[in-house]
């Protein structure tokens, strides 16, 4: 019996495509009322089928879209959501095939568009990430993958694919990269060194300054353990071990050997580094030279020990200063006693003095007298002799 063959259109932009359906066999001719209902319950099925689909399409947040493996810039069904993705309609993005063009951001557009000419010679899977501009001016970014669907003989019919909306991961993506950026010029250009490990203490990630601290290259200490580097193993394992079992661990001090044998000391800043969900990632170890420090506070404590010395001596000479100044005080004290007991002697010599004055006035005043009463003797005995030698004379004659 010769094959029937039946016909279906595809609709696009205003265009259809006849498109021939393999024929099928016919074993017997149904009667007119089977062949009535049978058609009424496919069509049914169909009409349930494509109420489940699209109530499915419009309830999923992805765009769901059909676009014409011929006419690759005309979609034949875009869903709903396009219209938050891009603030355009589906209506307008149906009605105008340059739409999509023009809405890629110029910095992604040609990247885009060359990819779709690729996949659409090729028919490989169209899978890519860019930026839309949505009608009200802002970015989104977006997620579509399309896949290359084909009829029963092999060629190609449309494309179906969807669109995502990503612009919140994106957004999550470029603060974590800017935040990995700013840690990784952090880790290089810090002045500490800075040592990543692994739960068993292996350098997973080491810092330049690390490098040069120790002597060794990044090379050779990217391949090196705490335990090549500790002076103090035993004491830096124990940390490890706390560390691990959750122990937060302060500030601490350590000893390093350099690669030439040489050893320092360090201070050290070391904590489990865990993600969002607690879960320990790595160890992170930050440490620095404290050489100079140390160095420095040896100084300051012999400047101390000195300056305790000097400060002892002082007051040991402030001591025997106290003591001389009780003796001259008390010297001073002596002689103010002296000095009154001498006042009051002057006062006693000062005193006689003026009792001796007025009694040698007096013995003037009485040898005055007495010289006066002598001269008075002296004058009468004058004239007595006078008259003496006048009475002598007398009894001369």
């Amino acid at each position: 019996m010769k094959a029937d063959r039946k016909t279906t259109k595809l609709i696009g932009r205003g265009k259809s495509k006849t498109q021939e359906v393999p024929p099928t066999h016919k074993a017997a001719a149904p009667k007119p009322h089977e062949k009535k209902t049978k058609r009424k319950r496919t069509e049914e099925a169909l009409h349930q089928a494509e109420i489940r689909y699209h109530a499915l399409v419009e309830q999923t947040p992805v765009v769901i879209y059909t676009v014409d493996s011929r006419q690759p810039d005309f979609f034949v069904y875009i869903s709903q959501q396009i219209e938050a993705l891009s603030g355009y309609s589906p209506q307008a993005w149906i009605a105008d095939a340059q739409l999509w063009n023009n809405l890629i951001h110029t910095e992604d557009r040609e990247r885009v568009l060359a990819e779709e000419i690729r996949t659409n010679k090729t028919g490989e899977s169209f899978n890519i990430e860019y930026r839309l501009v949505h009608r009200d001016g802002h970015l989104v970014w977006v997620h579509e993958e399309a896949r290359l669907l084909h009829d029963a003989s092999g060629q190609p019919t449309v494309w179906q694919g969807f669109m995502l909306d990503i612009t919140e991961r994106k957004l999550a993506e470029e603060k974590i990269q800017q935040s990995e950026e700013r840690y990784r010029s952090l880790f290089e250009q810090t002045h500490d060194a800075v040592f990543i490990m692994d739960f068993m203490g292996n350098h997973v990630s080491v810092n330049q300054r690390a490098a040069d601290m120790l002597g060794y290259t990044l090379a050779e200490i990217q391949k090196l353990t705490f335990r090549d580097i500790s002076a103090e193993i035993t004491q830096s394992e124990n940390i490890l071990k706390r560390l691990v079992a959750g122990e937060q661990i302060p500030l601490f001090e350590r000893l390093f050997r350099k690669k030439n044998g040489q050893v320092f000391p360090v201070e050290i800043n070391v904590e489990l580094v865990r993600d969002s969900n607690g879960t320990p990632q790595y160890i992170q170890s930050v440490v620095g030279d404290i050489t100079e420090r140390k160095q420095a506070e040896e100084k300051r404590t012999i400047a101390n020990k000195e300056l305790l010395l000097q400060n002892e001596e002082k007051e040991k000479r402030a001591a025997e200063l106290a003591l001389a100044n009780e003796e001259l005080l008390f010297q001073n004290e002596e002689k103010e006693k002296r000095a009154a007991e001498l006042v009051l002697a002057n006062e006693e010599l000062l005193f006689q003095n003026e009792e001796k004055e007025k009694r040698a006035t007096e013995l003037i005043v009485a040898n005055k007298e007495l010289a006066f009463q002598n001269e008075e003797k002296e004058k009468r005995a004058a004239e007595l002799i006078i008259a003496n030698k006048e009475l002598a004379f007398q009894n001369e004659e």
